[in-house]
């Protein structure tokens, strides 16, 4: 076998080798996403903890609480470009004050339609009083780069309408402590129609199967031409 053939063969291996080696990686990432999930069900699936003023709230990340409050409604965070049913709309989170701590959180009440994905009007749906929320504790992911943060006014509320969360970024318009966790509303029967309640979604598994067997596939084709390269004749002899 001539030097260029057997370079090729070797480099149809190493690629195939390399193939094999991403496919069970997308595979231990997949059991990785499996096993959140199994936790994300366990934890919905579990009695929700009643949280006291004196409770830490970011110490339940992942788990149903029930908490009393009572909402800032003039100050709001509005997150744009959220679409729900295939309608463009915005994510509307508003602070809950706790008796007996300085210390406020974000809940995410919900889905608000909006035909620029960005404009919303939570004065329409305050909700005064104590008001006791079913929810799940969930961390604000980081993101990266600046975020650009829209500051409006509507009937006395402060709007903050930006297109991602950052904790960091929105904690410079509370007079107060805000926590570095958000509490999602879950669905309940009994809320009003807006905004609307979506559960967590579940980690995305079929990605991660789909890319290993593309993976393995890929590897495949890799050694059945190396075998081509081997069993074909050599045309210079």
């Amino acid at each position: 076998m001539r030097g260029s053939r057997l370079a090729a063969v070797l480099v149809a291996v190493a690629l195939a080798a390399a193939c094999v080696r991403a496919g069970f990686w997308q595979l231990s990432r997949l059991e990785e996403k499996r096993a959140l999930n199994r936790r994300q069900r366990e934890a919905l699936a579990a009695p929700a903890e009643a949280l006291g003023g004196d409770a830490r709230i970011d110490s339940r990340v992942g788990r149903r609480v029930l908490v009393a409050g009572a909402y800032d409604s003039l100050r709001h965070v509005v997150l744009r470009g959220r679409g729900y049913g295939g309608a463009p709309g915005v994510e509307l989170l508003t602070p809950l004050r706790r008796p007996g701590t300085p210390q406020a959180f974000l809940v995410e009440r919900g889905w608000l339609p909006a035909a620029d994905a960005a404009t919303a009007h939570p004065d329409e749906l305050n909700e005064p009083g104590v008001v006791r929320v079913l929810g799940v504790v969930e961390v604000v992911a980081p993101g990266r780069g600046p975020v650009r943060l829209r500051v409006t006014s509507v009937r006395g509320a402060t709007l903050l309408t930006l297109s991602r969360l950052s904790i960091d970024s929105v904690r410079a318009w509370f007079p107060y402590p805000i926590a570095p966790v958000v509490v999602r509303a879950l669905p309940d029967s009994g809320a009003r129609p807006y905004p609307v309640r979506r559960p967590p979604q579940p980690y995305n598994e079929s990605m991660h199967l789909s890319y290993a067997i593309q993976w393995f596939f890929f590897a495949a084709a890799l050694l059945l031409g190396a075998v081509f390269i081997l069993r074909s004749p050599d045309p210079r002899r």
